[in-house]
């Protein structure tokens, strides 16, 4: 179970390496983010080891009732060694390392005040002895460095044992540790500044782009890097979200067949593709799309499906501020359930006619699900919607800034497109089960005829989500999107744009180009061999008299002389 261990008078495991404590379900992310060394089939492993541990805390929320070991408890083993600067309260034990926060517990749980107000002898006061309702000089650990039972305790009371792990410290001499202290708080601030997203001022983020957006007030106090891991690729230990994604890929690719003139006529195209109740699309909506794009708007897909997912167990602090409607909630958990329960087989091992049907059932709980999502008339702000608070965190750089307006509009396009192509799908869906239903009572031809016309099941569903917003229309996630984006296109193209090259670490990147400096350094590799190869043909040598061709110091020329202009 390395790098884990479960001590046995606690309900979860600790990492020796990183030492400090995990509960169940945060073991796979931790050894993803921490441990990279470990291959996925040893962590899927541990996992599983970790998840059968009798006992064990399954997540942050069972850390509520956690009760911490009593005072006289020695140095716990494998966490982070005592520190000696706590301080406790006399009156019911806790232990922080701060005045400020000592005096403010004291305050706020025990009515304590403060005699020593402002002015008069400072120095005399110093000198005077002071009942304090507090201890100084505690010996204290903690099992998590943030979060719920992240709480200092302290340890080894009347005990020399506690002592014995901060003599060796004690040898280092002053310089060293206030060196190491000064280091560690270093540390800790830029990670913490890092990691937790903050509403940048107006003056330090003078970018109208994002404060159109509000990603960063949205998103404000969460952990930028778990956001970010929330998009991540599906692992081998999430085989609920792994099918779940493979019938979103099936409803997509079946939608992208589906919204063709030869299927639903011209008609219904040009109603899908308006974007004004009021007006009529000057153009069809086209599915057709070059092979790269495809792929990109599939991924945009899946990461807000992974998104929902991952983000529906987190504590309610933690995660991005969304709610789903009463109907959207019942789908999903359908959806998910039906995923759970399907089994582990493919689509095409699936022959007999009941796994065909089990295939429909979960692709249309699907495609009933992702719609639903987008016909959501939110009441306060249109970050309750998941499809909007999702696409905030996609607006996260792998660098922790935000992304630029010339990269992000691309993916309101790809919802747009993606929310039409559904959209047509479900109505011509919705038709053959009307069609299929009205067979019961009468011939094929008269079921036909006598069902709802798709072009009328389709203007329905535009008018109710799929436009911007009117006098008979309320506001949605696709109003948002549109104006979004329009407010980005009119930024791309009326203002001066930022410098488009990105440079981060080894890895280059400009607009969707992204290459590694050793890519850079192999073409031009390529291109000096390139060049000698050429001069060798020039001068009729071949094969073994190939070295004879002469190297050019290219660190002699000058490409601004004369002769080079």
């Amino acid at each position: 179970m390395e790098p884990f261990v479960k001590l046995p008078e606690y309900p979860f495991v600790i990492c020796k390496t990183c030492r400090y404590g995990c509960v169940a379900n945060e073991v796979a992310m931790h050894l993803r983010k921490q441990h990279h060394e470990i291959k996925p089939s040893e962590r899927s492993r541990i996992v599983k080891l970790v998840e059968e541990i009798p006992g064990i805390i399954p997540n942050k929320a069972g850390l509520s009732r956690f009760q911490f070991p009593p005072a006289t408890t020695e140095p716990i083993p494998f966490i982070a060694a005592p520190e000696i600067d706590g301080i406790r309260c006399d009156e019911c034990g806790f232990v922080i390392r701060t005045i400020r926060g000592i005096q403010g517990h004291c305050r706020e749980e025990h009515g304590w005040e403060n005699d020593w107000k402002r002015g008069g002898n400072v120095a005399k006061r110093a000198r005077q002895e002071r009942a304090l309702p507090w201890t100084t000089g505690v010996h204290c650990q903690r099992f998590f460095p943030s979060r719920a039972a992240s709480q200092w305790f302290e340890v080894g009371r009347g005990s020399q044992v506690a002592v014995v792990a901060v003599v060796s410290a004690s040898e280092e001499t002053i310089e060293q540790r206030i060196t190491q202290i000064h280091k560690a708080q270093a540390n800790k601030f830029e990670e913490k500044k890092q990691q937790i997203i903050q509403a940048g001022d107006e003056k330090a983020e003078p970018s109208p782009w994002l404060r159109r957006v509000g990603w960063a007030e949205h998103l404000q106090g969460l952990d930028r890097e778990r956001l970010r891991e929330s998009m991540r690729p599906i692992g081998e230990d999430e085989a609920t979200l792994q099918r779940m994604w493979d019938s979103l890929s099936r409803v997509i690719d079946q939608a992208r067949a589906v919204a063709v003139p030869m299927r639903v006529g011209h008609a219904v195209l040009f109603e899908v593709n308006r974007k004004e109740a009021h007006m009529k699309a000057t153009k069809p909506f086209d599915s057709r799309m070059e092979d790269d794009t495809w792929v990109r708007y599939r991924e945009v897909m899946r990461k807000l499906l992974c998104f929902i997912q991952r983000t529906q167990d987190w504590e309610d602090e933690a995660r991005p501020r969304y709610m789903l409607t009463q109907k959207q909630g019942s789908l999903y958990d359908a959806f998910e359930d039906v995923a759970e329960q399907y089994g582990q087989q493919g689509v095409d091992e699936m022959v007999h006619p009941s796994a065909l049907a089990s295939v429909q059932a979960i692709d249309r709980l699907c495609l009933d699900t992702v719609v639903s999502l987008l016909d959501h008339q939110y009441t306060h702000s249109h970050y309750e919607s998941a499809m909007i608070s999702g696409l905030a965190v996609m607006g996260i750089r792998e660098d922790g800034g935000w992304e630029s307006v010339e990269n992000y509009t691309p993916i309101y396009s790809a919802v747009i497109k993606m929310a039409r192509m559904l959209v047509v799908y479900q109505a011509f869906l919705e038709q053959q089960d009307e069609i299929k239903e009205l067979e019961q009572r009468m011939s094929k031809e008269e079921a036909k005829a006598a069902a709802t016309g798709l072009f009328t099941i389709v203007r329905k569903k535009v008018r109710r989500f799929l436009v911007v917003v009117g006098e008979k229309t309320e506001p949605g996630p696709i109003d948002w999107i549109f104006d979004a984006r329009t407010y980005g296109m009119r930024i791309r193209y009326t203002m001066t744009a930022a410098p488009a090259i990105d440079w981060v670490g080894e890895r280059i990147s400009y607009q969707r180009i992204r290459f590694h400096m050793h890519d850079l350094s192999d073409m031009l590799h390529g291109l000096v061999e390139e060049m000698r190869a050429v001069m060798g043909r020039l001068l009729l040598v071949e094969g073994d008299d190939f070295g004879l061709v002469p190297r050019v110091e290219w660190t002699k020329i000058d490409f601004y002389s004369d002769e080079f202009s």
